[in-house]
């Protein structure tokens, strides 16, 4: 089922087993027969279109040589206008729903650590529906990811267009293959401060599930100028929110690593 940008795959028991967003709605709505698409991990292919009376009605979960509900069913028909919902199994009683076995790997979706909504919220770029195909084989849901406000409210016009720039190539979002960046702007032009932001949110968040993208970040640059990379994480996230490992002669690199 489509609905808006989210698109819904479900099983011949009427059990929902798959769910993508972010695609585009002129797209969704002009699927045809024998036309393709990537749904949480799978590629379907359209075997023809039903109408929305006919899935609300649970014929098209029902088997060739099975009775479809009569009309004086147990089962409550009242659907929300505009909603798609799951097949409900005309075995159950009124008030009851057709809930899907419990899978221990499978979680809840994430609440949102920031809300996209709120004025000059600084919120990264969707995946497309091939970058889905490509990097979310277990089929999370697609959340927003928000720049922290700790952050992003101190960001100039250029600074929010370089983190997303950065965070767009290091997530492969870009036409090229890669998933590196170059920042070229001049000196104190914040380059520093648009780096720390994208190691904030790869360390916090990510678009699939709300999993941070990297578990441990590493700074490689000349000696003298980590202690000004340390002062820098300082300033800007402060040593409760982030602890950073400053290499010196003392500390090595690889008691980090």
């Amino acid at each position: 089922t489509t609905l808006g940008r989210t698109a819904t795959l479900y099983d011949m028991d009427g059990k929902i087993i798959g769910k993508g967003s972010g695609y585009k709605t002129a797209e969704l709505e002009s699927l045809k027969e024998d036309e393709t698409l990537f749904i949480g991990g799978k590629e379907i292919q359209v075997m023809s279109v039903l109408t929305e009376d006919y899935f609300k009605s649970g014929k098209c979960f029902t088997s060739s040589n099975e009775l479809a509900p009569s009309a004086g069913s147990d089962v409550n028909p009242a659907r929300q206008p505009g909603m798609l919902k799951p097949f409900v199994n005309p075995s159950l009683k009124p008030g009851q729903f057709n809930m899907p076995r419990k899978d221990p790997a499978v979680k809840l979706p994430p609440t949102l650590k920031f809300d996209p909504n709120t004025p000059n919220a600084l919120v990264m770029p969707r995946p497309s529906a091939d970058h889905q195909w490509k990097h979310n084989r277990q089929g999370l849901p697609v959340v927003d990811v928000v720049m922290d406000p700790y952050l992003s409210d101190y960001l100039r016009s250029h600074q929010r267009t370089g983190v997303i720039f950065l965070y767009e190539c290091v997530l492969g979002m870009r036409d090229f293959q890669g998933l590196g960046a170059i920042l070229a702007d001049d000196m104190g032009l914040g380059k520093t401060l648009q780096c720390i932001c994208l190691i904030w949110i790869l360390l916090k968040q990510g678009p699939y599930g709300g999993c941070p993208v990297a578990r441990k970040v590493l700074i490689v640059t000349p000696g003298s100028l980590v202690k000004n990379w340390f002062l820098e994480f300082k300033k800007w996230l402060g040593i409760e929110r982030l602890s950073v490992f400053a290499v010196s002669a003392e500390k090595r690199a690889d008691e980090f690593v």
